[in-house]
């Protein structure tokens, strides 16, 4: 059985996604399997059969569904999770990989991502009580002293059981939200995160801020509520309202308050949490989700 499982999901973004692959396959760490979930339209024209296990999914696959495929495809008990834009570099995951084995008390490691000059270590966890946050897209902990939630979605190492006991990653929620509700439930099961030590990896996936589009706003405005940090106040919404006509954000606006409304993906929000808690209790993984509510999709838009 391989030690470490990497998960290189392929987005459309050919040039980007074989850049990061290529910077996987020349730093191999050793006892490792790579796997890549796709929708279909990868067709390894390299040949890389005997190096790589592709896992091809449905065409209308979330992000999020494909890590999931790459999670239940995995044979490893740690599991490292590289999106395309990411270049790794030699030794990347060997400390992750030894903190997850010399405590148990560590559930995550977070890696020190770099984007056009601007470091995030990680979820901050200012996210649990600041909802401005979330709304500016400001996710990551800009400081390596502080204590991460979980790691970024660009670059992170889990536990495989600690993926499966909380049913992997959300596939209601898009790759810029996924990882804050994933860090939300962890928080709550008092699972701990750790940060590495290695220099930050180069990345191409936007932060500090986040680039948000609506459909990730009305995410987040759904995991605020979930998690009872949205401000639901008329006032509060009225003064949103207006500050976004005046900035030309009404649509930002809008997203979020529906995000915070849309019931069936808050719902799946709650649910998840309390069946990683039950998963706990009878050591029973619940089931992942795998797919995207399609009428919460067309109210993001």
């Amino acid at each position: 059985m391989p030690r470490l499982s990497i998960i290189i999901p392929f987005r459309a973004d050919i040039s980007n996604f074989e850049d990061t692959l290529l910077s996987v396959l020349e730093n191999r760490p050793e006892s490792c399997e790579i796997i890549v979930p796709h929708d279909g339209r990868y067709a390894d024209p390299y040949r890389l059969a005997d190096e790589v296990e592709f896992v091809c999914c449905d065409p209308e696959t979330s992000t999020t569904g494909l890590l999931n495929a790459g999670l239940y495809a995995s044979r490893s008990p740690f599991v490292n999770v590289v999106l395309e834009g990411a270049t790794v570099r030699s030794g990347w995951s060997d400390e992750a990989c030894k903190l997850l084995e010399e405590s148990q008390n560590i559930s995550t490691v977070a890696v020190a991502l770099n984007y056009e000059g601007r470091t995030g270590y990680g979820v901050d966890p200012r996210c649990l009580t600041n909802s401005s946050s979330l709304r500016s897209g400001h996710v990551d902990s800009q400081r390596a002293s502080r204590t991460a939630l979980a790691p970024a979605m660009g670059c992170g190492f889990y536990r495989q059981s600690t993926l499966l006991e909380i049913g992997g990653w959300n596939s209601y929620l898009d790759v810029c939200s996924a990882d804050v509700e994933l860090s939300w439930i962890l928080d709550s099961l008092e699972m701990r995160c750790a940060v590495s030590s290695i220099p930050a990896l180069p990345t191409s996936f936007a932060m500090i801020p986040r680039h948000l589009d609506l459909q990730s706003l009305h995410c987040l405005g759904a995991i605020a509520k979930a998690f009872g940090i949205y401000d639901d106040r008329f006032t509060t919404k009225l003064t949103g309202l207006i500050a976004g006509l005046f900035s030309g954000g009404l649509a930002r606006t809008h997203a979020w308050n529906q995000g915070a409304a849309n019931q069936p993906l808050v719902l799946s929000i709650t649910q998840r949490l309390s069946a990683a808690r039950k998963a706990l209790e009878t050591d029973c993984p619940p089931p992942a989700i795998l797919s995207w509510p399609q009428k919460a999709l067309r109210r993001a838009a």
